[in-house]
């Protein structure tokens, strides 16, 4: 073992022991414990295994079985060629990882030697001349002349001999060639052109071999094929290039067998590195997000094992702190023990986030179709097809209906004559498509819910249009309940208004929220006040009051609205529109939301006549009050004292004179009727 440097070792998962044997032994491996450690050190300070380590692990693990590399051990000034090829066996109860590393130094060399001797061949074989010439530096005539394939002439070789150059070439090249002659700073270069020979165009390389002082040896290649070769190449190239340009991606090939690799400096661009041989992978795996070391380090692994490598998109930090996204795509084709790779590198960086952003504004969307009733959706004119609809679409369509309204733009769902309608809008060509819907569209419109229960919907469209689309922008809003509200509400503000002109009272309408004041026309027709000079503020209301009353009325109703009193009333004068004043009761309702009135309802009654009857009533009560005082008490004193000379003149009738007493009664009497015609006249006054 020890004579062609292999080595064998085996390692106990379990005990943590290795048992090595062969080259090295002596050397690393005195003993088997804390065989983990030894083996790592082992490799990283000997061998170009760098990834030893984490194939030992995944071993360990189980994650592989087998792993089989070829790899460089330096020891003693001396590089050795291995072969290792590990293997994970289990074996009653025990896990063990065996390695067979053996020699092949030589074979390397003897593979190297024979690759030597193919490119010398190969060398040997390209340098062998098409065309030899030997020509005089001065005369320019042929001495020599050797040809391999008659087909590179133009003339025959005896034609030529002792002539000049321009018999055997065009002109233009043979005044070139003879330029060059017998010139060393010429030599170092060699000279191509083209030329058509027997209806064929080909290309030669012309180089310069001094012969003599006199002579040079003239060489001639044809070099069609590689020529052609090369201008393929260079055109493939090239296509590739803008193709690139265009597409944004990097171009690399890689063949493991013979070495060859190949990478676009749009690389550079996508990367934003350099990216030219192994060491700048294995720089750019510290750049890679967290979360998608996995997926890098399964393709290095299998790019080194050389295996097919796996699709698929990673992130990269760049500067900035930036993370982009690179989408790799590769073709892998095993040829024998080799493989070779054809791959791009795409930076996909706006294209995963616009699709990242367009998925959330999706879920956004989506949730907040859970809490509304409205069908939100997106359509594509172009397409003539609806790109997104939301959740609450299930609210109004059958599941299994959403994918044909998607392509139908909701037909069967809408009455026929609206339908029409949207369809002309939507299917019109952008230059009428944005005629129609340059101040976007909003209607009230019938639709079928389930394609049965009609409903009426409000279905507003909008046009949206960004760098290369075109979108319309849908909402249909279900307002059926809202607008049989309306038609109830409608009705009973006619009603209102009937019963309002039917009524003496003009009805005014304080919403304490916006602060607005509404009266009805009977504020015209009795107060002859216009609505529309009415200012709409609750100070409106209060110029109309009596300056006296103003201050009276303001702290009345606002102590009712602080005190959320449910019922005010006031009697006040306000002045009506020929300025005089009126005598008025006006009475309200207070409403109130939550806790606070919101709004005040009331009527303002002319109470002018009553007023006036009461005040005519009032004077009339005090008039016959004095009447009733006078009967009370005028009347009286005269008819006592009547009375009492009546009852006198019976009892002193023989001793008094009775011509007296008559005309006492007669005073009083008289007093009594000045005292009637009084009361009758106040009584006049009463009527």
């Amino acid at each position: 073992m020890e004579q062609n440097f292999s080595f064998t070792w085996i390692y106990n998962i379990n005990s943590d022991e290795v048992y090595f044997q062969g080259y090295f032994k002596n050397q690393f491996f005195n003993n088997k414990k804390n065989g983990k450690i030894k083996l790592i050190s082992f490799y990283e300070l000997l061998s170009d295994f760098a990834e030893f380590e984490e194939v030992l692990n995944e071993l360990i693990t189980g994650k592989i079985n087998s792993c089989s590399k070829e790899i460089s051990i330096r020891y003693d000034q001396t590089s050795f060629q291995y072969n290792c090829s590990l293997d994970r066996i289990v074996q009653k109860g025990s896990v063990y990882i065996i390695c067979y590393c053996n020699n092949i130094t030589e074979i390397k060399h003897l593979f190297a030697e024979v690759s030597k001797s193919k490119k010398m061949l190969s060398s040997v074989m390209q340098s062998i001349p098409d065309i030899l010439l030997l020509i005089e530096n001065t005369s320019h005539k042929i001495n020599f002349f050797y040809y391999h394939d008659e087909d590179d002439i133009l003339v025959k070789k005896e034609d030529l001999l002792g002539q000049d150059l321009t018999l055997f070439l065009p002109e233009h090249i043979a005044d070139e060639l003879k330029r060059r002659l017998g010139k060393d700073d010429e030599y170092k270069e060699s000279y191509r052109y083209e030329l058509e020979v027997n209806n064929k165009r080909q290309w030669y390389e012309a180089r310069f071999v001094a012969h003599d002082a006199n002579n040079t040896l003239l060489i001639v290649r044809n070099i069609t094929k590689e020529f052609i070769a090369q201008r393929e190449r260079d055109l493939y190239f090239e296509q590739l290039k803008n193709a690139e340009e265009v597409l944004n991606f990097a171009f690399w090939s890689y063949n493991s067998g013979e070495g060859e690799r190949f990478v676009s400096q749009k690389i550079v661009e996508v990367f934003e590195c350099e990216f030219t041989d192994e060491h700048d992978v294995k720089r750019i795996l510290q750049f890679v997000h967290k979360d998608d070391l996995a997926f890098v380090n399964e393709n290095y692994r299998r790019f080194l094992n050389k295996e097919p490598l796996l699709d698929g998109i990673f992130r990269l930090e760049v500067s900035g702190g930036r993370y982009k996204y690179i989408l790799q795509r590769v073709k892998s084709q095993k040829i024998a023990e080799n493989i070779s790779y054809t791959g791009v590198f795409v930076d996909v960086t706006n294209e995963v986030t616009i699709k990242a952003d367009l998925k959330e504004k999706t879920r956004l969307l989506n949730v907040l179709s859970l809490y509304t009733n409205d069908i939100i959706f997106v359509y594509d004119p172009g397409k003539g097809f609806i790109e997104y609809i939301s959740e609450s679409a299930k609210k109004y369509i059958a599941e299994e209906d959403i994918s044909e309204v998607r392509k139908s733009f909701f037909k069967g769902y809408f009455e026929e004559r609206h339908y029409k309608t949207l369809s002309t809008i939507v299917t019109k060509k952008n230059g009428s498509l944005f005629k129609a819907l340059k101040d976007n569209f909003k209607s009230e419109l019938l639709f079928f819910k389930y394609k049965q229960r009609p409903v009426w919907v409000e279905c507003s469209l909008y046009l949206h249009k960004d760098e290369e689309n075109v979108y319309i922008l849908g909402v249909i809003k279900d307002i059926n309940d809202a607008k049989l509200n309306l038609e109830k509400l409608q009705m009973a503000n006619m009603r209102f208004s009937i019963a309002s002109k039917a009524s003496t009272d003009a009805i005014w309408d304080w919403d304490l929220v916006d602060n607005t004041f509404e009266w009805t026309e009977n504020v015209e027709l009795f107060f002859g006040h216009p609505v529309s000079e009415i200012p709409p503020e609750p100070e409106g209301w209060f110029s109309l009051c009596h300056p006296e009353d103003r201050e009276k009325v303001s702290n009345s109703i606002r102590s009712a609205i602080d005190d959320k009193k449910n019922y005010w009333e006031s009697e006040y004068k306000i002045i009506d529109g020929s300025g005089n004043y009126r005598y008025v009761l006006n009475r309200a309702i207070l409403l109130t939301e939550n806790g606070q009135v919101v709004r005040i309802i009331g009527a303002i009654h002319d109470i002018t006549a009553e007023k006036e009857t009461m005040n005519k009533l009032s004077e009339q009560n005090k008039k016959l009050r004095e009447i009733a005082w006078t009967q009370s008490h005028l009347v009286r004193a005269p008819l006592a004292r009547i009375l009492g000379l009546i009852e006198m003149y019976d009892e002193v009738e023989k001793n008094i004179d009775s011509k007296s007493i008559n005309q006492l009664i007669y005073a009083s009497a008289k007093e009594l009727d000045e005292i009637i015609h009084l009361i009758n006249d106040k009584t006049q006054d009463v009527s």
